[in-house]
């Protein structure tokens, strides 16, 4: 072995003898003092800093301050409207399926809706308090009194929720705007506020046929009875003119009827008859000299065609 690996050798048996240490005790306390001295001269600086800033300047930055700490908390928030899809233990968004709920739509059938109450808001609807003794409204049917009921809430209609009629052709029965239209011949002006008096009470549905349509207006049959004897005064009259308008209505389809068979004959007779596609050929007669207007004229014997011409 030579000189020099043996020094090494001895040097890591006895390191405490090795005097060229990097991380020596002085070394350390020179490190900590010029970071010391870093920190006084930082300090002095902000200081020097704060005292040249204005009282203006002082107010603004306090106001950057608070809006930067009101920003940091409203992100942290959850959104309204943020995807809230759960995350599996992998890190796999699953994604919620909505459950289809069916809801009676007061006109004896059932819609199917989907269930968003997680989704959106549900809309604060204020029920009215029930009706104290003293002023408890009495009932048509069964002469007592009752302190709530849907009928009164609905259609203002003294009536209690046991002698609720929701029969077919019963009179607590709700109809759509057309049915009542074909069955007592109104019109819309007659739903509406004006010489009838008060507009009618309804309630809106989603349409049963395709939930993407416009809702539905109900109304009571009860109610709609009483507005068409209000107009047509007699049943009598009620009749006449429904027995009128069914009448129009079988006219208009025999119109209908005759038009869509006359058109028929007409393509059947069209498909009958050959159209003579042929070129039609003059067959001119002696010329015969006209000597006012100096000119000649001949004259087809199959189609009359009278050609003039002149001769140089």
């Amino acid at each position: 072995m030579s000189s020099e690996e043996t020094e090494d050798l001895q040097t890591m048996k006895n390191p405490e003898e090795n005097n060229s240490d990097p991380f020596d005790d002085d070394d350390f306390d020179e490190f900590c003092g010029n970071i010391n001295e870093e920190n006084i001269e930082d300090d002095q600086v902000l200081a020097s800093a704060n005292a040249s800033m204005t009282v203006s300047q002082k107010a603004r930055s306090d106001r950057n301050k608070i809006k930067a700490v009101m920003l940091k908390q409203a992100r942290l928030k959850i959104h309204p409207y943020a995807d809230n899809s759960v995350r599996s233990v992998t890190g796999e968004k699953l994604k919620k399926v909505k459950d289809k709920k069916l809801v009676d739509g007061g006109g004896g059938f059932f819609i199917e809706e989907d269930s968003d109450e997680e989704e959106t808001p549900s809309k604060m609807v204020e029920t009215p308090a029930p009706i104290m003794p003293p002023d408890q409204p009495n009932c048509r049917v069964c002469k007592q009194d009752f302190s709530d009921s849907w009928l009164f809430q609905s259609f203002e209609l003294d009536v209690c929720d046991k002698c609720r009629d929701t029969e077919k052709d019963g009179e607590h029965e709700l109809i759509t705007k057309t049915e009542a239209k074909n069955c007592f011949v109104m019109k819309d002006s007659d739903f509406e506020e004006g010489q009838r008096g008060k507009a009618m009470k309804f309630i809106l549905r989603k349409n049963p046929h395709n939930p993407r349509w416009g809702d539905m207006k109900l109304f009571l049959r009860l109610q709609v009875e009483e507005r068409a004897k209000d107009i047509w005064k007699t049943e009598e009259a009620l009749e006449e003119e429904h027995n009128r308008k069914t009448e129009r209505r079988e006219t208009i389809k025999v119109k209908k009827f005759n038009k869509q068979i006359k058109k028929l004959r007409m393509q059947v007779r069209s498909s009958l008859f050959a159209k003579d596609l042929s070129i039609h050929v003059h067959k001119y007669g002696e010329e015969t000299y006209h000597e006012e207007e100096d000119e000649y004229s001949k004259v087809c014997e199959d189609c009359g065609h009278v050609n003039t011409y002149e001769k140089m």
